[in-house]
């Protein structure tokens, strides 16, 4: 090698050597912070001394070497701070800090989610919903999927709806579904309050392949509360809300049976079959008319909310033949239990309610 390539690579090696000195160094000064940021990252609240020890090497860590996540976890002290202040100025210097922080974070990486989403959050917090629906449509757009951010965005997402880019609003559904599952009373108020469950419900029946059933979850959900948002009940309608929680229980067994009254296609089958010693065939009858019946409310519910999930004629809805729908119901699960291969997986872990609702939907059709 000659004399100027060997220059060269001492010269690389020296520059390596300094880049790796300064890199060590950013890592030790990082590690005391370590702590409050992650109780930042939990939304738990940070001390001020923590605060202030953590800030301090932070910037230290950054002074050394440019890194991103630094830069970022500087933010979230900021914004934790300001999250926990009663004081309006103070609060808002705090969160500009925080943007300050995060937007050098990002002009180092772009490809962060959770940092657009934390930008969202704060302009959303200050009402001022045009920037937040901006940084909510580029946490979307650089990592839809990430998982831990679920429920975060889909509530988020839902305060912000009408403001959203198309493109976000059709890739938070996937978020939004399980969320309506665990959170659903609060996800359903927010989207009422905001004038979109309508829009909302038609996404939700679009999903596949049980979209009709929690479109009909979410059409319950969104009833109640406007219902609780009136100062007194009407005429007759505390028993209307009774009959409609009644089917809303039913719906929220409709996938793994969650309560212990919810009876699965399994159940059923073994019973009506004569199976079990126990139980008498006919002893299944009387569960089937309490499905019905929770389920013909909901129809006649959600038929005049404008979101049904089956139409059925206003006269058979006051006198539905129990034994004939049940000779119906019992040829469609047979009927399934010979075409479909994975059938004993779906008959335990599905309900007889999602079954019926099935049956019905497919019995009276909305689009005749």
């Amino acid at each position: 090698m000659s004399f100027v390539g060997k220059g060269l690579m001492l010269a690389l090696s020296a520059v390596l050597l300094l880049v790796g000195t300064f890199q060590l160094l950013a890592a030790i000064y990082r590690l005391p912070s370590v702590q409050a940021v992650q109780l930042a990252l939990t939304l738990e609240s940070v001390r001020d001394e923590s605060y202030e020890r953590a800030l301090r090497n932070l910037q230290r860590s950054f002074s050394f070497y440019e890194h991103r996540r630094t830069t970022a976890e500087i933010g979230l002290l900021h914004q934790n701070k300001g999250d926990n202040l009663r004081q309006q100025d103070e609060r808002d210097a705090l969160f500009e800090l925080s943007r300050d922080a995060f937007r050098h974070s990002l002009r180092l990486s772009p490809v962060q989610p959770v940092v657009w989403y934390i930008l969202a959050e704060m302009a959303f917090v200050q009402e001022a919903n045009d920037v937040a629906a901006r940084a909510f449509d580029w946490t979307m757009r650089t990592g839809h999927n990430v998982a831990h951010l679920q429920r975060q965005r889909a509530l988020l997402g839902v305060a912000l709806w009408n403001d959203l880019a198309e493109e976000t609003r059709a890739k938070l559904i996937p978020s939004i579904v399980p969320t309506l599952r665990r959170d659903g009373d609060l996800l359903a108020s927010i989207a009422v309050d905001g004038g979109v469950s309508e829009d909302l419900g038609r996404r939700l029946r679009q999903w596949r392949p049980d979209g009709w059933v929690i479109a009909a979850e979410f059409a319950v959900a969104a009833a109640s509360y406007r219902q609780s948002q009136l100062d007194q009940f009407g005429p007759g309608e505390p028993d209307d809300m009774r009959r409609l929680l009644a089917a809303t229980s039913i719906l929220v067994t409709t996938g793994m049976p969650l309560l212990g009254e919810a009876m699965t296609v399994h159940d059923y089958m073994t019973i009506s079959r004569g199976e079990d010693p126990d139980r008498d065939p006919d002893s299944v009858n009387e569960y089937l008319l309490g499905v019905l019946d929770a389920l013909l409310v909901l129809s006649d519910f959600n038929q005049r909310e404008g979101e049904p999930v089956f139409c059925m004629p206003q006269q058979d809805l006051l006198n539905y033949d129990l034994i004939g729908f049940r000779v119906t119901f019992d040829s469609m699960l047979e009927q399934f239990e010979r075409e479909l291969p994975q059938f004993d997986t779906l008959a335990r872990t599905r309900s007889v309610g999602l079954a019926a609702l099935q049956l019905l939907a497919i019995l009276h059709p909305c689009d005749e």
